[in-house]
């Protein structure tokens, strides 16, 4: 059974991308100029970060972003 992607489970998976490669916050805001405070936001659902800020989180994670429109 797929699990419904939403908006929560992507920051969430963030969260975890961030956790596992063992850069804290801190580190990650220095890496992409986005503050401390908004990483926290993102990671909690509680902000909508733009396509750009997306793009430069998951290349300071090396990672890739890949957003599909699939018919119902």
């Amino acid at each position: 059974m797929a699990t419904k992607l939403n908006a929560k489970n992507i920051y969430y998976s963030f969260a975890e991308a961030r956790k596992a490669r063992n850069i804290s916050q801190v580190e990650l805001s220095k890496k992409t100029g986005i503050i401390q405070a908004d990483i926290s936001r993102i990671e909690n659902g509680k902000a909508n970060p733009t396509l750009d800020v997306l793009k430069r989180l998951a290349e300071a994670l090396e990672m890739k972003i890949n957003i599909s429109f699939e018919d119902k």
